[in-house]
């Protein structure tokens, strides 16, 4: 169990032969330190889950981040879509590191900014 507040919650009170739950509000289930043990971790287990695919989720270029923030940014290209470290400029303008200049202009550009995500 990843969550120490949790073990000391389940340790303080393991003297109780069982805990009284509401079940959907169809009465009462008994669960036991063994159960309430497993309920935690598959919580925990849950918000790692979410917070992974936040970290790695793609934003979309439209929804442009905070001017000068270094990203990753996701650039289509043809034969593949490379991901450089660079920054949102002005107007719909990315800047590589490397200095490489790109936008998010799909229409008008052969190679142009897909996706963006803090690094």
């Amino acid at each position: 169990m990843k969550s120490e507040r949790a073990e000391a919650y389940i340790n303080a009170n393991e003297m109780d032969a069982a805990y009284l739950v509401d079940k959907d509000g169809c009465g009462w289930a008994v669960i036991g330190i063994h159960q309430a043990r497993k309920a935690v971790e598959l919580a925990e287990q849950e918000a790692e889950e979410r917070v992974y695919e936040k970290l790695t989720r793609w934003n979309d270029p439209k929804n442009r981040p905070p001017y000068g923030l270094w990203v990753l940014m996701k650039v289509f290209r043809i034969g593949g879509e490379p991901i450089y470290a660079g920054s949102f400029e002005l107007g719909n303008v990315w800047v590589t590191e490397g200095g490489l200049v790109f936008t998010d202009d799909a229409e008008n550009d052969d190679e142009y900014v897909v996706g963006w995500r803090e690094i």
